[in-house]
């Protein structure tokens, strides 16, 4: 008598998203996800270690020996320079990539949170909600990214803020940029799903539509 043979469950490290996904991929793709990944780790541990190695402090304008000076070239004591307002560009440099992750994990997350929203509403709901939905998704793609950001940074800003006002306005302009992302991926998987058995089969036990798009379409599409 024989038996099946039982598969083994991989181990914890290899089911990491991120593990998992580079473990799939190959040629090109592998190494396009380790140079991001590689990309990534310095800039996230530049942001953590900023204060140790950085040179100079992020407002810093002079040292013992006096004032920086505006423009200064690249030397021993500037590796970079300095700016036109006597900042050192180096130390700017690593001071910003605090901003620059606090900015990306800020854009990130309401991009993801309101672009999924927004396509499980659109696609299950469908009509002309969903129409509206997607024209308005479809005219974001046709401006480009960068000058879209841009722009929406000044509106939301008024070309005027302070440090967090200036983050929150940067994130924000960004969010907008990605929201058509989440927003057409999730509402594509949606209108897939509405259409299983077990979505009809709630609505004939008298289930909510809030109860049915959060709790079993949104499960699935996930």
């Amino acid at each position: 008598m024989t038996t099946a043979p039982v598969s083994k469950k991989a181990p914890l490290l290899h089911r990491l998203p991120i593990i998992r996904e580079y473990r799939k991929s190959v040629g090109l793709q592998r190494w396009m996800l380790l140079i991001g990944l590689i990309i990534t780790a310095l800039i996230l541990l530049m942001a953590i270690f900023a204060p140790l190695i950085a040179p100079y402090g992020y407002s810093q304008l002079r040292d013992d020996s006096g004032a920086f000076g505006a423009r200064v070239a690249p030397n021993a004591e500037h590796w970079f320079g300095t700016t036109v307002g006597g900042y050192d560009v180096l130390s700017r440099f690593i001071w910003g990539s605090q901003t620059a992750v606090l900015v990306m994990i800020m854009a990130v997350v309401l991009s993801l949170f309101i672009g999924v929203l927004l396509g499980l509403v659109s696609g299950y709901i469908g009509g002309w909600l969903d129409r509206v939905l997607v024209v308005v998704a479809d005219a974001i793609y046709a401006f480009p990214s960068l000058l879209l950001a841009i722009v929406m940074a000044i509106m939301i800003s008024g070309g005027q803020s302070d440090m967090l006002g200036g983050i929150l306005a940067a994130a924000l302009s960004i969010t907008v940029v990605f929201i058509p992302q989440y927003f057409r991926v999730t509402r594509a998987e949606v209108v897939r799903v509405k259409s299983e058995a077990f979505v009809e089969s709630s609505k004939v036990i008298g289930a909510s539509s809030g109860r049915i798009m959060f709790r079993h379409v949104l499960r699935n599409s996930t």
